[in-house]
Order: structure tokens, then sequence, then C-alpha cells
């Protein structure tokens, strides 16, 4: 669900609905992409397994109304950021 989707399990769903050359890869064929956290900056892929639901860790590192609230009309905005 929208609430209680992990970032292990976001990054998962956009690199199965995403071209492969969407992103660059290294040279074992991972996907070299992060996710942005306002305020704390990029995570690393182990902390996206440890974190739990993403919607309710951004929520509590940053008030910026403009990044959503996880509803259908008002979906949760992540960033990512290419590395």
């Amino acid at each position: 669900s929208r609430q209680s989707s992990t970032f292990a399990a976001i990054r998962r769903a956009v690199e199965s609905d995403l071209d492969d050359d969407m992103f660059p890869s290294d040279e074992k064929g991972r996907k070299r992409w992060k996710f942005y956290v306002p305020k704390l900056g990029p995570m690393s892929v182990k902390q996206e397994g440890k974190i739990g639901p993403a919607l309710e860790f951004l929520k509590s590192t940053t008030e910026d109304v403009h990044l959503g609230n996880g509803t259908a009309s008002n979906p949760l905005k992540v960033v990512i950021m290419d590395m």
C-alpha cells in the first residue's frame, strides 16, 4: 500500500517499471541511483532495507508540503538522483 511501502519496495518497482537505459549501471550491472532525502541527503541501498515505510520516514524529516501526503489526490513525491 502507499502508506506502508518501503524504499526497498519502491526501488524494486522503479527498476522493474522503467527501461534499462533510464539510469546508468555499474560494472556489475547494478543501477547507480539513490533516493534523496530532504535535509539528510542520499540514502544508501543498505538503509533502504532498514528504514520502515517511506511515507512515514519522509514526513518525519521535512515539513515541505510540496512532497505530498501519500494520498491519491496528493501523491508522495520521491526524489531520486543519478550517482
